[in-house]
């Protein structure tokens, strides 16, 4: 193992080292196969359950330049022709067809490029930061990202990898930058003297519904076990996450494009009903 130490990650190293040592290797990957193969499923679930608000939404944005450049000019050129007074909301749809569906298009892009960049790139923790509030998604990121954390450290744990050298694996072993700055804090704080929950509570990565439980290891002395309870309790709220997501994402984003059409067909179409109703003399 130690020719091919450089090729494995840090964390990777620490969890063979210990099983070796414990005599229980095969336990010990066996969880850590466990850990990643469930890592990977939460990934694949949330990847899922985007595709089809990913499609409305991408459909949304064909039918608008479809709209823009096919059906508003005409409608702009009829206006103009017939001399009529537009209504504000008609005057609005006109606008939105030109300069703001370009406006948007090229936001869009640039919000893309950003996503992209957040995730090849070194991310800062206020990016992670912001990520964790937002709403529906944050919640998942961060329950998916406690998860991993909580199951690597049981697994260390049980191995009997002293605290501090169990999280500062754990830190190269996440993904979240948040949680592993926050694991590198608490090692620190450990090694100084400190207690787990404690040096945990100084860290915004560890929400508080974590630390009762972490105390509560810490007061039976049955370390492992807590962070299995953490792991299952954030498990839990992963799936709920998920389900609601999968509820509410694709009938919102409907009523929302509905609600778009029918005041994009309103604002065409008022100035001409206004237009008839004056020659009909209603």
């Amino acid at each position: 193992m130690e020719a091919h130490r450089h090729r494995l990650p840090m964390h990777l190293c620490g969890l063979l080292v210990a099983g070796v040592r414990t005599g229980r290797l095969a336990e010990v990957m066996e969880q850590f196969v466990a850990v990643e193969r469930n890592r990977r499923e939460a990934l694949r679930r949330v990847a899922s359950i985007m595709f089809y608000p990913s499609v409305l939404v991408l459909g949304l944005m064909c039918l608008m330049v479809f709209f823009s450049l096919v059906i508003a000019p005409g409608f702009r050129q009829m206006f103009f022709e017939l001399g009529v007074d537009l209504p504000v909301l008609t005057q609005m749809v006109l606008l939105l067809a030109g300069p703001g569906v370009r406006v948007l298009i090229h936001g869009l892009v640039i919000l893309a490029v950003l996503i992209y960049l957040a995730f090849m790139l070194p991310r800062p923790l206020w990016v992670r930061r912001l990520v964790y509030l937002l709403p529906l998604i944050g919640p998942m990121v961060r329950a998916a990202a406690l998860v991993v954390f909580a199951r690597f450290m049981k697994i260390l744990l049980e191995q009997r990898v002293p605290l501090h050298q169990a999280l500062r694996l754990v830190a190269m072993g996440v993904r979240d930058p948040a949680i592993a700055a926050g694991c590198r804090e608490a090692a620190s704080g450990v090694e100084a003297g400190g207690g787990l929950s404690d040096c945990m509570a100084r860290h915004w990565a560890f929400p508080p519904t974590l630390l009762p439980v972490v105390r509560w290891g810490q007061y039976t002395s049955n370390m492992p076990e807590a962070f299995q309870a953490a792991a299952e309790m954030y498990e839990g709220r992963l799936r709920v996450s998920n389900t609601l997501l999968a509820t509410i994402m694709p009938p919102l984003l409907l009523a929302i494009m509905a609600f778009g059409i029918g005041v994009l067909l309103l604002g065409l179409y008022l100035p001409l009903i206004s237009l008839i109703q004056g020659l009909s003399g209603w």
